[in-house]
C-alpha cells in the first residue's frame, strides 16, 4: 500500500479552516474547501492501512479533533451537511483499535481525541441539541424516520467509541505500557463524566426503549449493548448495590 503522503493530508487540514477574532471573539472559520478537505480527509481514513493507521496516528498528533473538528461544530452547528461529515470524521478517528494495529502511538492518537470532548463539553451539548428532532421523528415512524435513524446511529457510535476501553479480563499492561493506559483509563472516566452531565446516558436509555417499538430501529441492539457494557464495564457491583438514589428536590 502507498505511504502516506504526509504533505497534502496537512494541506487538506489547513484547508478545513481556522479560529479567527471576529467582533473581539474567537470563531471557528470554515476555508473555501471546507468540505472538499473533509472529503478529502475521510478518503484518507477509509483507505487507511489497518496494519499500520498511518493517517489516524498523525491526525492525532496533529490534535486535529481539538484544533479543527470540535471547534467547528460549534461554530457550524446550524449547517447539517457540514455536521454529518464531521461526525463521520470523528467516529473514524475514535474507533476502537483492530488488534492487528495495536500500538501506543495509535492509542495516544485516540485518547487525545477523547480528551478534546472531555475538555470540551459544549460540542456534547452541541450533538446532545441536533439529536432532539432525529429522536422525535424517528420514535413517529413519519416519512423522515429513515434518514433520521442514520444521523442516530452516527451519534450512538459516536458515543461508544468514546466511552470504548480495553475490556477488563484482557491482558495486563506491561511495565513500558503501564502509564499510557493509567491515561487511558482517566481520559475514559473524564469522558463518562462529561457524557453524564450532558444527559447521554438518559439519551441511551430511552433510545433503548424506543427499539421494542419500531423494527427499523432494531438493529442498534448490538450497539446499544456495546454502549451500556461501556458504561458499566467498570463499575463494581458491590457499588452498584450500595447506591442509593438522590432524594427528590423540594
Amino acid at each position: 500500500m502507498a505511504q502516506l503522503d504526509v504533505d497534502d493530508l496537512m494541506l487538506c487540514v489547513s484547508g478545513i479552516g481556522s479560529t479567527n477574532t471576529i467582533e473581539e471573539k474567537r470563531v471557528y472559520v470554515p476555508g473555501e474547501e471546507c468540505l472538499a478537505c473533509l472529503n478529502d480527509l475521510q478518503r484518507y481514513l477509509r483507505r487507511d492501512n489497518p496494519k499500520e493507521m498511518a493517517a489516524h496516528k498523525q491526525l492525532g498528533e496533529w490534535a486535529v479533533a481539538k484544533m479543527h473538528l470540535l471547534p467547528m461544530l460549534l461554530s457550524q452547528a446550524h449547517d447539517g451537511r457540514l455536521v454529518f461529515n464531521l461526525l463521520k470524521i470523528l467516529v473514524k478517528l475514535t474507533m476502537p483499535i483492530p488488534p492487528e494495529a495495536a500500538d501506543a502511538r495509535l492509542q495516544d492518537a485516540i485518547d487525545a481525541h477523547k480528551e478534546a470532548f472531555a475538555a470540551c463539553p459544549d460540542a456534547v451539548r452541541v450533538i446532545m441539541r441536533l439529536l432532539v428532532d432525529p429522536l422525535r421523528r424517528s420514535a413517529s415512524g413519519g416519512a423522515e424516520a429513515e434518514s433520521e435513524n442514520v444521523f442516530i446511529e452516527l451519534v450512538l457510535t459516536l458515543f461508544r467509541n468514546l466511552m470504548h476501553t480495553p475490556p477488563p479480563d484482557s491482558s495486563p499492561p506491561g511495565a513500558a505500557q503501564a502509564h499510557a493506559f493509567r491515561q487511558s483509563l482517566g481520559a475514559h472516566a473524564r469522558i463518562l463524566a462529561v457524557l453524564e452531565a450532558e444527559d447521554v446516558l438518559e439519551v441511551v436509555l430511552y433510545v433503548t426503549q424506543l427499539l421494542s417499538e419500531s423494527s427499523a430501529t432494531r438493529s442498534w441492539n448490538l450497539m446499544l449493548l456495546e454502549v451500556v457494557y461501556c458504561i458499566v464495564s467498570f463499575t463494581e457491583p458491590d457499588d452498584c448495590l450500595l447506591y442509593t438514589s438522590p432524594s427528590p428536590r423540594d
